[in-house]
């Protein structure tokens, strides 16, 4: 289950209408709850990844 779950979310992120089109939708609703949550997320995945930001 945790496997396929991983699997769906690495598709949803390489998929140009997926990761990409959510922020483009968020940014231009400008909504900040969204935003903050995807810079939340993009901060632990640095963190976990040990990538400079």
């Amino acid at each position: 289950m945790l496997y396929q779950e991983v699997q769906n979310f690495l598709t949803w992120i390489q998929n140009p209408v997926g990761l990409a089109a959510h922020i483009d939708y968020a940014l231009w609703r400008s909504d900040r709850d969204k935003i903050n949550k995807l810079a939340n997320v993009y901060h632990k995945f640095c963190n976990i990844f040990n990538i400079a930001h």
